[in-house]
């Protein structure tokens, strides 16, 4: 694996390097237990080797379908999140650490990417990331159609414009242009569904409309 091979690079990230290994050969034991000794030697180093791992590590977790490959919880809990969090409270004008704690879900992870955005407009990963998760919000409450519509279409259709808003914003066009495709379409369902509750909350009864009950 071309991370063990990068980490063993560095003389205090060994361990790490044994537990990339084993996890890309399978061994699931044993590399659990190399990150346990990782762990025990990364408790006593300093903020800023902490920090210089922890980096490292999350942009490297990007190359991965699923990032628990390479951070498993152990790591993830113990490690990762509290120094993100020493990071955040020592440099609260940094987009980097708000990145890191909104990707790794911790508190409100939205507000996180988005305050990550704010404070540098260039973060593609926090716009990528909460873009994506806008879509996906939208197409959970849209996969029940042409049936039920699960929760309000009008508030989808306000997710949808900050979407909209989001990719705008982005310097990689040919995902722009994929994703206001992806927006254009769930808009088009959402304004349909929409339309279908109002014309259903403008039907009259018939005047004089008798109802007729089944015989007991």
């Amino acid at each position: 694996m071309l991370l063990a091979e990068e980490a063993r690079k560095e003389e205090a990230w060994l361990e790490f390097s044994r537990f990339c290994e084993l996890r890309g050969r399978g061994i699931r034991a044993e590399a659990m237990r190399r990150v346990d000794q990782f762990m025990q030697l990364a408790a006593n180093w300093s903020f800023d080797e902490r920090l210089a791992f922890s980096r490292w590590v999350l942009w490297r977790s990007r190359k991965f379908r699923d990032d628990r490959m390479v951070l498993p919880h152990p790591l993830r809990e113990q490690c990762i999140i509290p120094t993100l969090r020493s990071w955040y409270e020592a440099a609260s004008s940094e987009a980097e650490p708000r990145l890191w704690l909104g990707i790794l879900r911790c508190d409100d992870p939205s507000y996180h990417l988005a305050q990550a955005l704010e404070l540098d407009p260039t973060c593609e990963l926090a716009r990528e990331t909460l873009t994506r998760w806008i879509l996906s919000d939208v197409a959970y409450n849209q996969h029940e159609l042409p049936g039920f519509y699960i929760g309000n279409p009008a508030d989808d259709l306000k997710e949808l414009e900050r979407a909209l808003k989001l990719v705008s914003g982005s310097t990689a066009e040919a995902w722009a242009r994929t994703v206001q495709q992806q927006i254009a379409r769930l808009r088009a369902r959402a304004e349909d569904a929409l339309a279908t509750q109002d014309r259903a909350h403008k039907v009259v009864p018939f005047p004089g409309a008798i109802t007729v009950r089944p015989p007991e």
